[in-house]
């Protein structure tokens, strides 16, 4: 359908007789040569003739093939027009008849690829086994193909080419990101997506269920489970706690039973820990039973209590059972009794001391008779004999009927460590120490 236009013009000159439009000045048509740009037929040029005369419009490419649809006084310049030459022809026509006339042309060129909006990473977990996917981002001079290869941290990830990706054991800890290469004719450019903090498998697991952790604090977190795998202690776990955090749940969650503490009446501090008060009485029950551990047994055990501080004496954990039945507890400042998986009739063959120094303190029996304490990294072998495990939870901050006011900060259990204590302590320094 052609859009007519009346234009009123002067008669044409003379005494002779009307006639058909007779140009006498070409039309005109100006605009940026880049495709995607609008070209405007800025003159329908002179004409001679009888008036009034009526304009129409058709645009083409190379001269001679029409473009379909284009018939108004601009046109949006396409990939197809590159390297062609672009004009508007006018239809020219009064009552004597009508005359076609080209315009000047323009030769629309394609630039590369430019980025206006970055790519973007789709995901919800950001652990081992997730697939993530990126999106192309938006882009002018109207690229004709895409190609990626996904990052960890600045190293390409061999092989990794598609617009999606699994994350693998080997990203954790590292930033995931995608590069996304837009291509034309002209040349190509490359753009990067955003980059996302990836977790190891089972810390992520307690970020998602936490739902409320900081990142900046998931990811030390993180850093300190990657440390204890490589260490050997995740596995030897069946307990742990880590209390701190930004919210409740955070503070209240066992990492490895991926389960609620239960019957937490300390006070919170969420820079510090859990923090116990003797006058209330307040505790922390582990909800763990000796008995109910896989690593932690009879003779091949462990338990460690992490302050943030210590206020006067008390116990660091024990339990409620008392009389001559099966006993642990580690007393701050008691250089008689600890207890690991012992009967609290039978005195103790050794003494030890815990002291107040803010950090990780531990008990292991790794036989039927041998136990060793730590305070740190410094650590003392005594002899005591273990008797049959009862089942009777553990207690932070509580023995039986004694109270402490320590500020716990996080508390363990499992099979004997003391081969893998230095580098636990060495990983619980570098992860306070940076919060």
């Amino acid at each position: 359908m052609q859009i007519g236009i009346n234009i009123a013009v002067k008669g044409q000159g003379g005494s002779g007789p009307p006639s058909n439009p007779v140009n006498t000045v070409p039309p005109v048509i100006s605009g940026n040569a880049s495709v995607g740009s609008t070209l405007t037929l800025t003159s329908v040029g002179s004409y001679t003739g009888a008036v009034p005369i009526t304009y129409t419009y058709q645009w083409y490419r190379g001269g001679s093939t029409l473009i379909v649809g284009q018939t108004s006084t601009t046109y949006i310049t396409q990939v197809a027009d590159v390297g062609l030459q672009v004009t508007c022809q006018v239809n020219a026509s009064n009552a004597y008849g009508g005359t076609f006339v080209p315009s000047n042309y323009i030769i629309p060129t394609l630039a590369a690829p430019v980025n206006t909006v970055p790519p973007a990473l789709s995901y919800s977990l950001r652990y081992e086994g997730e697939l993530v996917t990126t999106n192309n981002g938006t882009w002018n001079n109207s690229p004709t193909s895409f190609t990626y290869q996904w990052y960890r941290d600045a190293t390409p990830i061999s092989g990794e080419t598609l617009n999606e990706y699994t994350l693998a054991a080997a990203d954790a800890d590292t930033y995931v990101s995608c590069e996304v290469t837009a291509i034309n004719a002209s040349g190509s450019a490359t753009e990067p997506s955003d980059a996302i903090y990836i977790y190891d498998y089972d810390y992520g697991q307690v970020y998602y269920y936490n739902e409320d952790t900081d990142e900046d604090i998931a990811i030390l977190q993180n850093q300190f489970m990657l440390a204890i795998k490589a260490a050997g202690v995740w596995a030897k776990l069946d307990v742990l706690c880590v209390f701190r955090g930004s919210g409740d749940v955070n503070a209240l969650v066992d990492w490895k039973r991926l389960s609620e503490v239960t019957n937490i009446d300390c006070s919170f501090d969420y820079t510090e820990g859990l923090r116990g008060d003797a006058s209330i009485p307040a505790y922390i029950d582990t909800g763990f039973a000796a008995t109910a551990g896989t690593n932690y047994t009879q003779n091949n055990a462990s338990r460690y209590f992490f302050p943030y501080a210590f206020d006067g004496a008390g116990p660091m954990d024990g339990s409620i059972q008392g009389g001559g039945g099966s006993r642990n507890k580690m007393l701050l400042n008691d250089s008689i009794d600890h207890k690991i998986n012992q009967n609290g009739t039978i005195p103790l063959l050794f003494t030890f001391e815990y002291t107040t120094t803010v950090e990780p303190k531990s008990i292991h029996r790794t036989s039927a008779t041998d136990v060793t304490l730590f305070n740190g990294t410094t650590s003392a072998s005594k002899t005591a004999a273990s008797t049959t495990l009862s089942g009777v939870n553990l207690y932070i901050l509580r023995d039986t009927n004694d109270y402490a006011d320590h500020t716990v900060a996080a508390y363990a259990m499992g099979a004997s460590m003391v081969a893998e204590n230095t580098d636990f302590v060495a990983a619980w320094n570098t992860y306070i120490t940076a919060l």
